[in-house]
């Protein structure tokens, strides 16, 4: 095989990959900054505040147990471990809501493209169904009338 036939077959093959994706691209950068931007905050927030938590209002070991029962009630470590908490729940709500939209974006993208294309199949099938159905009438008739051509004659 030549090399132009081989290299205008990588281009024409790369130009409906491109075709196929391009449409796709506005939902994807969507997507993706949503959770990028509401997953990096709150995620990271929650766990940053956790840090600041554990390093600031529970020491390590044993002591720090013990002296984080006197610590625990101080406003600083009170707003940080709200703070994480809040935060978490920010983080679980941020992804349900990515999979809402991505489910709706989803279903209207098959409501917009691909339900016409389902309907049309679904008719045609029908159509072709009903011309089934009336030659298979036909063809019983004229059994019949050919079953009773012959009773006639051999009578």
């Amino acid at each position: 095989m030549p090399l132009p036939v081989i290299i205008a077959g990588a281009i024409t093959w790369c130009g409906g990959i491109w075709t196929v994706a391009q449409p796709l691209i506005p939902g994807i950068i969507a997507i993706g900054s949503w959770m990028f931007g509401s997953h990096f905050l709150a995620f990271g927030g929650s766990w940053l505040s956790a840090r600041w938590y554990s390093k600031n209002c529970i020491g390590e070991g044993l002591s720090g147990m013990f002296q984080s029962y006197w610590k625990m009630g101080s406003p600083m470590c009170t707003s940080l471990l709200v703070s994480h908490v809040a935060l978490l729940a920010v983080a679980v709500a941020s992804v349900v809501c990515t999979a809402i939209i991505f489910l709706w974006l989803w279903y209207s993208t098959f409501k917009k493209l691909l339900w016409p294309i389902k309907q049309e199949i679904t008719d045609e099938l029908h159509s072709i169904k009903a011309v089934h159905q009336s030659t298979k009438i036909k063809n019983i008739l004229i059994t019949k009338e050919e079953e009773e051509e012959e009773e006639s004659t051999t009578i």
